[in-house]
């Protein structure tokens, strides 16, 4: 019976902190041959000691610039190890559609692939392998003289075995520390169709639907101009 209790937690666990795992990839392209190490923590609101607490999931990863419109990247998931006792890695690329021109956005599309595998805790269940998929869309102004970034846009969290697409707007900003850095937060409200209630852990949305995402990351570049 702990052994099914422990499996079902672990299942129904995964994708909802999978949800929005970091802040998006990027927003702006970083330009052609330019790399940049990034990192991000925060997650999906729950109850914790009677107070709603963004869920501490981490990511640490690097992103570089094929062109200037397109970027690759990719990143390790130290908090999948911490608490869950797996390894999760994810790779992608994103490309912008359009420059900014005014009042109209820049856009940026970003798709991401996330594995999750094995299990480093002792006894049943065995580890395994799934994969995980993501996909946002993202509109983008910049304003001051360093550049500084607001955006929006939606995320479409992707579990395929078994079906379960969560979409949801999100909000974000970039401020720019210096030539290189960047700092990001962002808020996501994921799965808006869905009631939390019936669930045991309490999450925290809009009306007990879905759940906020708070997150917030860092970006260092190297290479290149500004």
């Amino acid at each position: 019976a702990t052994t099914e209790i422990y499996t079902l937690s672990l299942h129904d666990a995964l994708p909802i902190f999978l949800i929005g795992c970091s802040v998006n990839h990027g927003v702006r392209p970083l330009g052609k041959g330019k790399t940049a190490v990034n990192a991000s923590v925060g997650g999906p609101t729950a109850q914790l000691f009677g107070a709603p607490v963004p869920l501490p999931i981490s990511t640490v990863g690097v992103r570089h610039g094929i062109s200037d419109r397109s970027d690759i990247h990719a990143a390790f998931h130290p908090s999948m190890a911490l608490l869950f006792g797996v390894g999760g890695l994810d790779a992608g690329a994103s490309y912008l559609i359009f420059d900014q021109d005014g009042a109209r956005p820049a856009i940026l599309v970003d798709g991401t692939v996330t594995a999750i595998f094995g299990d480093l805790s002792e006894g049943e269940p065995e580890g395994g392998f799934r994969l995980y998929g993501n996909v946002a869309a993202l509109a983008s102004w910049q304003y001051g003289q360093r550049g500084n970034l607001v955006y929006t846009g939606a995320d479409l969290f992707i579990q395929p075995l078994p079906w379960q697409p969560i979409a949801g707007p999100l909000i974000g900003h970039q401020l720019r520390l210096g030539e290189r850095v960047g700092l990001s937060t962002e808020l996501k409200w994921m799965g808006g169709s869905t009631n939390t209630d019936p669930f045991t852990i309490r999450w925290y949305g809009i009306g007990q639907q879905g759940v906020l995402v708070p997150q917030i990351g860092l970006d260092v570049a190297f290479g290149g101009g500004q």
